[in-house]
């Protein structure tokens, strides 16, 4: 009786890291720790509808994961003209809807031009198409794009653009709700989609007629797990087979020998920022001095140790720093608070009442952060009120609900702003940067400099690479001798997979889902 229990417990134990054998081993459990608002290419905002939209709808070209060239998808091939205006692209006569219709010029043009109606929920991706004249249907799988003037970014932008079914749409008498739809979603990528059940799942299966050949999965489960506790439990568990971490679950959860018998573990780098923007129409940052001494007081790496187990590299801009566009000649301003109350001295910044606070012409030096709520905002908030407090900075924080601040955002209705960025693989510093755009445009911190105008100007229309690297090589010195922005950091992409799955490549797009198979399994 002890050994028939003993080995019950056992297999109790066993069974608390291990995937669950009633699965399909070509089914895979996907964690993604947020509702997506929908599943619609073109009214989606946020990053966890993109996971799952990518891989329901194509695009007409896509990158190449190592290289980031364009390769053909819906469409097999394209043409530019020699004056850079005109680009036509020619669909693929074997690409079908995943109800059977077959894909045409006409469903590309109707996405475009609902993109562009003003009635449409679609603003930030309106903006990328601001500069096409015309596009025109040429034949049913024919295309043709036309451009007011030059940009270099034209193929990348145009080459994005997920179509959308328009014998769906067309009839709908409100685009928002049926962009909202959680049900007959029709696709024309890899996955189709099965089911969406709130808070619970999203559901996947493959495309058994894929014009591009069947992928190795059969099915894939999002599973919406919020709770980063009720997510690690289900996947010591098995229930869930890939998850992104946190440094800490990365560093204290998920080392142990039963854990790495079960999954393996990534660590990698995408193109994403975190950052703090100083307001260049407030009056306490409007001296390139101050910016660069607010740098300096910040300890960087006690942040990236502290918070992120050192799982974060430094950089100079908000160019990825995998790129050959990166200016690596530029090393970021050290932690060095003597040098920053040398710079805030210049900048007529001391204390002449002894209140402990810098001041200058009567006026203090004490200014709010606004963060968005989360955990890692707050830590971040305490260590520079720790690090401002020593040198007479007096630094508040006003924490926004996710819409409240994006509102005050793109307002700028703040004096000093906590965010992040998902970075262009094509950097045009045209929508952040240039000081026509802080009206309507990124350019929230109000940064304005003619220098970095002329260059930016010259970056669009610029087709050479060299050429056009030497310009951004430029214009992040400027960037980095004006400190409009603090760069933080780039935080490591940390993921846990089963060991069941194979072909896990690791590019610089992340890694290919499409990819992933399962070993004598089809």
């Amino acid at each position: 009786m002890k050994r028939r229990l003993f080995k019950i417990v056992v297999l109790i134990l066993l069974s608390a890291c291990r995937p669950n054998a009633s699965r399909d081993p070509l089914r895979l459990v996907y964690c993604i720790r947020a509702e997506p608002a929908n599943l619609n290419p073109i009214t989606y905002t946020d990053s966890a509808s993109f996971t799952v939209i990518s891989l329901i709808y194509d695009s007409l070209l896509e990158r190449d994961g190592d290289t980031l060239e364009w390769k053909p998808l819906l469409a097999d091939r394209w043409e530019v003209s020699d004056d850079h205006l005109t680009y036509t692209f020619h669909l693929r006569s074997d690409a079908y809807w995943h109800d059977g219709v077959q894909i045409t010029a006409d469903d590309v043009v109707f996405t475009f031009n609902t993109i562009m109606n003003p009635a449409v929920d679609a603003a930030s991706k309106r903006a990328y198409y601001k500069d096409v004249a015309s596009v025109e249907k040429v034949d049913d799988s024919t295309i043709r794009f036309t451009y007011k003037y030059p940009y270099y970014q034209a193929l990348s932008v145009l080459a994005s653009i997920r179509p959308i079914p328009k014998h769906i749409f067309e009839g709908a008498k409100d685009f928002g709700s049926a962009a909202s739809a959680r049900s007959g979603i029709i696709g024309s990528g890899p996955f189709v989609f099965v089911k969406w059940e709130t808070g619970e799942q999203i559901l996947l299966k493959r495309n058994e007629n894929y014009f591009n050949g069947r992928v190795g999965l059969k099915e894939i489960s999002f599973r919406i797990v919020p709770d980063g506790r009720t997510a690690m439990r289900l996947l010591k568990k098995g229930e869930i087979d890939l998850m992104e971490l946190s440094p800490t679950e990365w560093m204290r959860q998920t080392n142990s020998a039963r854990f790495l018998s079960h999954f393996d573990k990534y660590k990698y780098y995408m193109p994403a920022i975190i950052y703090i923007g100083w307001n260049n129409k407030n009056r306490l940052f409007a001296d390139a001095r101050v910016r660069r001494a607010l740098t300096m007081l910040i300890d960087r790496e006690k942040i990236k140790e502290r918070l992120y187990f050192g799982l974060a590299e430094s950089v100079i801009s908000d160019v990825y720093k995998y790129l050959p566009e990166y200016n690596t000649s530029i090393k970021p301003y050290p932690y060095d608070p003597n040098g920053a109350a040398l710079l805030l001295g210049e900048a007529g910044w001391r204390d002449t009442d002894g209140d402990g606070l810098l001041d200058k012409d009567g006026v203090p030096f004490r200014f709010t952060l606004m963060v968005p709520t989360s955990k890692t905002a707050d830590n971040i908030s305490n260590i520079l009120r720790e690090d401002f407090k020593k040198v007479g900075i007096e630094m508040d924080v006003v924490r926004f609900e996710w819409a409240v601040y994006l509102k005050n955002l793109s307002d700028s209705a703040f004096d000093a702003v906590f965010g992040g960025w998902t970075l262009s693989l094509d950097p045009d510093p045209y929508q952040i940067w240039h000081s026509s755009q802080a009206k309507g445009g990124s350019n929230y911190i109000q940064f304005s400099n003619p220098a970095a105008d002329e260059i930016i100007t010259r970056i669009r229309t610029e087709f050479d690479k060299e050429k056009r690297r030497e310009l951004l090589w430029r214009f992040q010195e400027i960037i980095h001798e004006e400190e409009p922005y603090t760069f933080l950091y780039m935080p490591a992409t940390l993921v846990a997979i089963d060991k069941r799955f194979t072909n896990v490549h690791i590019s610089k797009l992340g890694i290919d889902i499409r990819r992933l198979g399962v070993a004598n399994e089809k």
